[in-house]
């Protein structure tokens, strides 16, 4: 994982532990978010906006979802 990674994670535990267990639903889509985010990176074999010769196709963005969990729905 890279160093901007590495700051994301960071500030979502700085955040937790700002804020309390109350606010883990923001934590939890937070982290979502970077999972689908490595995941379309591994998937395109390339950062987003990177070009390389080894990227296996794009990205056309994001939409909103909703996850309905124990903890409430993010």
């Amino acid at each position: 994982m890279d160093a901007k990674k590495d700051t994301i994670i960071e500030a979502l535990l700085e955040h937790l532990i700002e804020n309390g267990a109350g606010d883990i639903a923001t934590v939890f889509a937070r982290t979502f978010e970077l999972a689908m985010q490595i995941e379309r990176e591994r998937f395109l074999h390339a950062s987003h906006y990177e070009r390389n010769p080894d990227r296996q196709g794009y990205a056309n963005g994001y939409k909103p979802k909703r996850i309905d969990t124990p903890v409430g729905s993010i």
